[in-house]
């Protein structure tokens, strides 16, 4: 019996793959929802051309990543996408996604409820941000242009810029190289030690 090795695939007499440990790449809405609907499948890769835009609700537990020039309409629900990259464009987050990775350049335009980013690197564009949104480790380059509402920011990195927050927002661990430009009277800003 051949043992297998980490460079291809199993091939002993007997075996069969009941999946693949290769993401399902996806480029249309109907692509995405059967993927996502396929209890075989378990990552899934979204790289939709630029105009394609793709809604994203319940991911089932699945991997899910979006890269490339992908254009999302919607992430809403409970989403939970593990990774972004690239220069991916999405129009509105609503409800409770979670951001497990973001990095590259993407654009976010109007970012609402009560979404997650839990990992904020790369060079992203936060547009419009309201609600009440957790954004728990900020790093490297992302800029927020208009804040407002509830949201809290849990760790601010030394290449962070806030043009514009108001409301009750929280910023806690703000490091002091942090871009803070125009802070409203009831945000709490709580600096690095």
């Amino acid at each position: 019996m051949e043992t297998p090795t980490s460079s291809g695939p199993r091939t002993e007499p007997g075996f069969t793959p009941t999946r693949t440990d290769e993401p399902t790449t996806v480029t249309s809405q109907a692509e995405l929802d059967a993927a996502l609907a396929d209890p075989d499948v378990t990552e899934v890769m979204i790289d939709s051309p630029r105009d394609v835009p793709l809604d994203i609700g319940a991911t089932f537990n699945k991997k899910v990543t979006v890269r490339g020039f992908s254009r999302i309409g919607h992430v809403y629900g409970d989403a939970e996408i593990f990774e972004v990259s690239g220069r991916v464009y999405f129009m509105r987050v609503s409800g409770t996604p979670t951001f497990v990775n973001v990095d590259g350049y993407p654009v976010f335009k109007n970012v609402g409820d009560q979404a997650k980013f839990v990992n904020v690197g790369g060079s992203p564009l936060f547009v419009n941000v309201s609600g009440s949104p957790t954004f728990e480790n900020l790093e490297d380059c992302p800029t927020f242009v208009n804040v407002s509402g509830d949201s809290l920011f849990e760790q601010v990195g030394a290449g962070v810029t806030i043009k514009k927050v108001s409301g009750n927002t929280v910023l806690r661990w703000v490091h002091k190289d942090a871009k803070l430009l125009d802070v409203g009277c009831d945000v709490t800003v709580e600096w690095a030690a």
